[in-house]
């Protein structure tokens, strides 16, 4: 009775997180990468492999949403590292709770509504 009561904040926070989930673009995640790589000593890279290379970082970020890819990259920049990140998922890891928790937000709003939509 009370998750009824509550459907309209439930539907607003459904909706709030699923704006935070939104993927970013291509260009997006390459401009990032581009800027934070350019910090550190980059060795030449055949264009072929640089390809496959720029591939790799939009297929394994492509599910982060735009806030997070940058939150991770300034906290790569602040960090004591003197390197570029080498992976998504070493890059990602300072974001990796708040993503989580965005995620499991929207997906128990989802679950609410369709429990008070079946009643």
């Amino acid at each position: 009775e009370l998750a009824t009561q509550q459907k309209q904040n439930i539907i607003q926070v459904r909706e709030f997180y699923l704006s935070k989930l939104q993927p970013s673009e291509p260009t997006y995640i390459l401009g990032k990468i581009e800027i934070l790589e350019s910090r550190y000593f980059e060795k030449e890279t055949d264009q072929t492999v640089q390809t496959q290379l720029d591939r790799e970082w939009i297929e394994d970020l492509s599910e982060y949403p735009p806030d997070l890819i940058e939150l991770a990259c300034n906290n790569w920049r602040r960090s004591s590292k003197n390197y570029a990140p080498r992976s998504a998922g070493v890059l990602m890891e300072s974001v990796k709770q708040e993503y989580v928790r965005r995620v499991v937000t929207y997906r128990k709003a989802v679950s609410v509504l369709g429990i008070i939509d079946a009643d």
